[in-house]
């Protein structure tokens, strides 16, 4: 369970934070039911304690960490577990099974992650991008094929739109970025190597930086003006982007329409003129 050994991996822990991190480990229903006072109360602790122990562990605030341990409850807690190779379902499985395991699997991952991002912040966000030079998507692999349809979308709507997958690439914009950017960097994990070495120079060009990571402590988290978080239980470490893939995609397209009803009527038009071009030259798709 990648929480439960999040917690424990921190060797800089204090005294007081491991007894909070064995309190939660022991008495994991307990603490979904509690609010920050009463877990400070049954660990002899503060307030603000527990809210620099959910800082950091990585977490915006205790109710971030709280539905990140109840995803792990309800997805491992209940027989629930996935193999090694992080898929959702097991060797044996009827269709059916897979067909439900899969569809389950997505469905809470897509709900938890936009849980666990609050609309005031992806409305600041949708401000900044308005008032941006260029939106920029940075992305690898599974995190590259979000990429790139985030910058499909956001590119008919007439946002001046950037995408890069390849690593030359990304490292290349990374040098040269504008600082009036908003970069968004895709790393489910947050520890791919070239997002981190790109972060550090789009971190010294003074662009706006947004992570989208998993809702776990990570590298990438400290290089970035705003983390959004992806609650899934793919192993970033083995990850076949399954679950996490289609909470990024949703995560964007909950974005997107923030920032289209921002400005609606003059977004739709734009939209409106870009199908009408693609149907007269490339008919209907």
């Amino acid at each position: 369970m990648s929480f439960f050994l999040e917690l424990q991996k921190n060797k800089n822990s204090t005294p007081i934070e491991k007894a909070i991190t064995n309190f939660i480990i022991n008495y994991p229903n307990q603490v979904i039911e509690m609010t920050m006072e009463d877990l400070a109360k049954s660990t002899y602790t503060s307030r603000s304690t527990i809210a620099r122990f959910c800082k950091k562990q990585g977490y915006d605030g205790f109710n971030n960490l709280k539905m990140q341990l109840a995803i792990e409850l309800n997805l491992f807690l209940k027989g629930e577990e996935t193999t090694l190779s992080s898929l959702p379902f097991e060797k044996g499985d009827e269709s059916s099974e897979i067909v439900d395991k899969i569809i389950s699997q997505s469905t809470f991952s897509i709900s938890e992650t936009i849980r666990s991002n609050p609309i005031e912040k992806i409305e600041n966000l949708a401000d900044k991008i308005l008032a941006a030079d260029h939106v920029v998507f940075l992305g690898v692999q599974f995190s590259g094929v979000v990429a790139y349809d985030a910058h499909l979308k956001f590119s008919r709507i007439g946002l001046h739109s950037k995408y890069f997958t390849v690593e030359s690439d990304i490292l290349t914009y990374s040098y040269f970025a504008s600082p009036n950017d908003v970069v968004f960097l895709l790393s489910y994990s947050g520890e791919t190597s070239v997002m981190l070495e790109a972060a550090k120079h789009i971190k010294n060009r003074g662009s706006y930086m947004v992570s989208i990571t998993k809702n776990y402590k990570n590298s990438l988290l400290d290089y970035c003006n705003l983390n959004m978080y992806i609650n899934s239980i793919d192993d970033p470490n083995n990850n076949l982007s399954l679950s996490s893939r289609i909470a990024t995609l949703g995560l964007i397209d909950v974005i997107y329409g923030i920032l289209f009803n921002e400005q609606n009527e003059n977004f739709y038009d734009r939209l409106m003129k870009i199908n009408k071009l693609y149907k007269k030259d490339f008919g209907n798709y």
